[in-house]
């Protein structure tokens, strides 16, 4: 009779186990897979001579998402990685920029669309210090009207924006002001035919151990307008590719590159000077996606040669003080 009490026991000990486990994996959260995220960033010059007055060119490449896409339009494409956000890029140890190469630009944004500056006054072209090309694949209800809606397509874009120098504490295109920036770069988007419309990116500056140059862009646009009500009045949005009936459409950015003059209208205000002694130093960049947030980084070498040309004539003098 005991030892069938003590069975009895232990199978309601084993059944409330069983149970409290259940209930525990019912509270539990489900497991969300993560997305894969693999952009790379590169650095290129055109002079690695050391202390030489150089272009270089930074690139963000996302291949995964650098998906075949022919113009006008490419039917529904499948984006296997989430779109970037914020870029972070770390200039070579020594590869110096000087703000004050140009004059600073004051830019102004009013009527804004999350992300896009729909009116913005233009810099003065004696402000410019390089160019950005911006490669990838706008989709979003295309080919709509005031009738009705229009297909869900795809269509490929690439921009050339110009990229100007404003003063340091420059609001962004959303009135905020970065604390501690050293530099600023606007990055502006001037529409010309069918492509991204006219569309504003700020870059914020910072030096590091005095040697050492950060550029931060952060909330890069991911779509280029919300309705043809806003697109349409401004000139710009998912419209200026084919008209859209109160559609967003969704950008995807695969690559970007930012070419940087190392002289201004050919000198003499030089913008970059290369490291002045030679070897290989380290360019790094760090970026974060929207939803799912995740990082990459990586980092790719940056080498300066021929020493021997830096400008260096040292004298030694030797006198005698009779006073």
């Amino acid at each position: 009779m005991k030892n069938s009490s003590s069975r009895v026991h232990a199978r309601l000990r084993l059944s409330l186990i069983i149970a409290t486990a259940a209930v525990l994996l019912v509270l539990l959260p489900a497991t969300v897979a993560t997305a894969t995220y693999t952009p790379t960033g590169d650095i290129a010059t055109d002079n690695a001579t050391a202390g030489a007055h150089a272009n270089v060119t930074t690139t963000y490449l996302q291949t995964a998402n650098a998906l075949t896409c022919a113009a006008p339009l490419c039917g529904i494409v499948s984006f296997p990685e989430p779109d970037v956000d914020t870029i972070v890029q770390t200039l070579p140890r020594g590869l110096l920029a000087n703000p004050k190469a140009t004059p600073y630009c004051s830019p102004t944004s009013t009527d804004i669309i999350p992300g896009v500056a729909v009116k913005w006054e233009d810099c003065p072209a004696v402000t410019q210090i390089g160019t950005e090309t911006i490669t990838g694949i706008v989709c979003g209800d295309i080919g709509g009207g005031a009738f009705g809606p229009g297909v869900f397509s795809c269509a490929p874009v690439s921009l050339v924006a110009k990229v100007y120098n404003a003063a340091p504490g420059t609001p962004d295109v959303n009135g905020v002001v970065t604390a501690g920036e050293q530099g600023h770069l606007v990055v502006i988007g001037e529409q010309s035919g069918p492509t991204i419309p006219n569309a504003r990116l700020d870059v914020s500056l910072t030096v590091s151990g005095g040697d050492t140059v950060i550029a931060t862009a952060t909330g890069i646009p991911n779509f280029t307008a919300v309705s043809t009500a806003q697109g349409s009045a401004a000139g710009l949005g998912c419209g200026t590719i084919i008209p859209t009936f109160f559609a967003r459409c969704n950008l995807h950015i695969s690559q970007i590159d930012f070419a940087q003059w190392g002289a201004i209208g050919g000198g003499p205000n030089y913008l970059l000077t290369n490291p002045t002694y030679c070897g290989t130093n380290a360019f790094s960049q760090t970026s974060i996606s929207y939803t799912p947030v995740e990082s990459a980084s990586n980092a790719a070498p940056y080498t300066t040669t021929n020493c021997d040309a830096v400008p260096f004539a040292p004298r030694f003098i030797i006198g005698f003080n009779t006073s």
